[in-house]
């Protein structure tokens, strides 16, 4: 018999075929009928799926997109909601990355006693808001609700930057958790009921932007208060405009969603 030297590597295999009909007889698949797939010809590949594989240089979003193919996507709507996304990130880590800083500076607090009153308050009202929804969200409009939050988080925004007391720029400081609790969640929700067929990829790259948002948000407020001789309220200011462009954005995706 035959030793592990002697391994056949090669060898002819004849299968007996059936009576049932070919059906892509008469169409030009030879490399899938010989199995010799690795370059198809574009001809070869539009034969076998059945329509035209380059879609007139338009790539449709769906469940097997790569990365590559993503910007080429049809669907404006996706750019639109990955706006949402990082203005989701910047308005929710604006303040929750300066909250302690802000505490401590506004009302002249010790660093423990400002990170229990700044980032504490903030992240149980941001769970309340997500609670809240999560009991109630099913008989909600989701933009509605998101429009909602984004108008009192703008509202939360000034509170804290141009309130004159000190315990009102902490109410604001802790409200405003309450009003981003549902901006990336619900921009996650809308897209996964907008973009039916967008798959991981797109799911992939809506979270990046909204870590691009976390990122760009507290920076710009670090550099704006630096420009300001370490006023940490004009960068708090400046940080609301990401609510504000994220209310504009979610009245044009309402408009739109009516429309179709």
């Amino acid at each position: 018999g035959a030793s592990c030297e002697d391994i056949r590597l090669r060898a002819n295999v004849e299968l007996a075929g059936t009576s049932a009909p070919n059906p892509y007889e008469g169409l030009s698949i030879e490399p899938y009928e010989t199995a010799d797939i690795q370059d198809p010809s574009d001809a070869a590949f539009s034969a076998i799926l059945g329509r035209d594989a380059s879609d007139n240089g338009k790539i449709p979003i769906d469940r097997r997109l790569c990365f590559r193919d993503l910007s080429h996507g049809r669907s404006p709507l996706f750019w639109l909601l990955a706006l949402l996304m990082v203005c989701s990130g910047a308005s929710e880590i604006s303040m929750s990355q300066w909250a302690s800083a802000f505490t401590e500076s506004a009302l002249g607090v010790s660093k423990t006693v400002g990170d229990l009153a700044g980032p504490c308050l903030f992240a149980v009202l941001m769970g309340l808001s997500r609670v809240f929804y999560g009991k109630y969200g099913e008989n909600m409009n989701i933009v509605k609700f998101m429009i909602l939050s984004g108008i009192l988080c703008v509202a939360c925004y000034f509170l804290a930057a141009l309130s004159a007391r000190p315990v009102f720029g902490l109410i604001g400081c802790a409200l405003c958790g309450f009003s981003v609790g549902i901006m990336w969640p619900g921009t996650i929700s809308i897209s996964a009921h907008t973009l039916t067929r967008g798959g991981t990829a797109m799911f992939a790259l809506l979270a990046l932007a909204g870590d691009l948002g976390g990122a760009l948000g507290p920076g710009l407020v670090g550099v704006a208060s630096e420009q300001a001789g370490g006023d940490l309220k004009t960068g708090i200011l400046l940080g609301c405009i990401f609510p504000v462009i994220m209310v504009a954005g979610l009245l044009v995706l309402s408009r739109k969603r009516k429309h179709n």
